[in-house]
């Protein structure tokens, strides 16, 4: 996802028009397919295989993880800890100790160690064959950014580094190196590096969210009625849109759906509503396609790998996102549970509905429906308010009712949770300026 908002912004002909920009990515060859990207100041070649390297940087991770839990506790954690403490108490154990010795050794050598150099360290400068002045990572916890990351810190090269999501500083572990700068999103990741990763005020940049930008500037939208006709339904029909998650974060969202199926076939929220079904590729994927792909009042739209919240993917297809953001601009009341949807509703000024209570997980488990909205992240948005919160049936039926019946009644919350979290306008000329002021 980050890849594909990087390329669809103006940050790379901005950049080459004052520096020579050097892009190393698993997925060069689409890369050189973006206009965005060519330019005489560009070039692009293929990652390094790190083979070994990798494969270490990926098996650190859960000491890296665990760290940053003996040491800060994020709330966005708790939950998956709590859940590995009861169903792998030995892996907990294990990386307990070894994260307690990590975080010893790493608070003595704050600018590398013999066990990171082990894990991350290759010479960037004779990879790349030619001197490099800075190193710019839109992620902090991708294995291979981490490399070239702690690679130009111990090669006393600058470093920059951006967490491709907004759920990344709380939940990641921590970071096996110390940027020289941060940029974030917004004030709550800005906050979250301070107390979770011991940045330095100075040292972390507001800049705003790429994605948002591209929503913005490079998709002009389909008019209502031309998105209804490309669905096939009804001009008048209200749209219902639901997004799925994991069966980790829902475990019985099947009897969810099919119950949410049921209640819009009731006519409950009106004759003439269609739901939109929008599934991420997980283990009930067969099985919804199979009882609901040949109902008429249902749409099935299945997000494409290029989309998912990956920092890079092979694909790139603008397709995606233009279906993306006309789906959730038309729609009538989007419902999802404490995902990033709630803040893309708010950005097209959206009704939206999110998910309190599970069809037969206990309150008691770990991954219960209402935890998610406690964690470091969105509890923010949920001091904010600004969607219609469910904890019963009832009260579904009622969100989804206001939502579509008085469809501006949280209209200044949804613009308090946009600029809460895309942060200020135009990060591209942002993420710009930042460099042009440390290089």
């Amino acid at each position: 996802m980050t890849v594909r908002n990087i390329c669809y912004s103006e940050l790379p002909q901005r950049l080459a028009d004052k520096y020579n920009v050097l892009i190393s990515s698993p997925y060069a060859k689409a890369l050189k397919s973006f206009e965005t990207l060519k330019h005489p100041n560009i070039s692009i070649i293929s990652c390094p295989v790190f083979g070994k390297l990798d494969g270490r940087a990926k098996r650190f991770r859960n000491i890296l993880y665990f760290g940053l839990w003996q040491l800060k506790h994020p709330a966005t954690m708790e939950k998956y800890i709590s859940e590995t403490k009861s169903s792998q108490f030995l892996k907990y154990l294990i990386f307990n100790i070894l994260a307690g010795f990590y975080t010893l050794i790493a608070n003595f050598f704050k600018k590398g160690d013999w066990l990171r150099d082990f894990i991350f360290f290759f010479n960037i400068n004779k990879f790349i064959n030619q001197k490099v002045d800075c190193v710019l990572a839109f992620s902090t916890n991708m294995p291979q950014d981490q490399s070239y990351l702690y690679s130009a810190m111990r090669l006393r090269i600058y470093t920059i580094a951006m967490p491709h999501s907004w759920d990344n500083l709380p939940s990641r572990g921590l970071m096996p190196f110390v940027p020289d700068q941060l940029l974030v999103w917004n004030r709550h990741m800005k906050e979250q590096a301070l107390e979770f990763h011991d940045f330095n005020n100075d040292s972390v940049h507001i800049v705003g969210c790429l994605q948002y930008e591209t929503y913005k500037k490079q998709f002009v939208p389909y008019k209502k009625e031309d998105f209804i006709l490309s669905l096939g339904i009804s001009k008048d029909a209200k749209i219902i849109l639901y997004t799925s998650t994991s069966k980790r974060t829902f475990p019985d969202e099947p009897a969810f759906i099919e119950r949410l199926v049921g209640l819009c076939n009731s006519d409950l929220f009106g004759e003439n509503v269609h739901l939109i079904i929008r599934l991420i590729p997980s283990e009930f994927l067969e099985s919804y396609l199979n009882n609901y792909r040949d109902n008429e009042r249902i749409t099935i739209q299945v997000v494409g790998k290029e989309f998912q919240a990956t920092t890079v993917s092979p694909k790139f297809d603008s397709r995606e996102m233009f279906l993306f953001t006309n789906t959730i601009k038309h729609s009538d009341v989007v419902i999802n549970l404490a995902s990033t949807i709630t803040i893309d509703a708010s950005f097209f000024d959206r009704p939206i509905v999110n998910i309190g209570y599970n069809m037969n997980t206990v309150l008691s488990q770990w991954n219960h429906a209402s935890k998610w909205y406690d964690s470091s992240h969105f509890r923010e948005i949920k001091r904010v308010g600004g969607y219609y919160y469910c904890k019963s049936e009832e009260e579904l039926i009622n969100g989804i009712q206001k939502s579509l019946g008085f469809p501006h009644e949280h209209k200044k919350q949804r613009l308090k949770i946009t600029e809460d979290n895309i942060g200020p306008e135009n990060p591209s000329s942002n993420i710009f300026e930042i460099l042009r002021t440390y290089l």
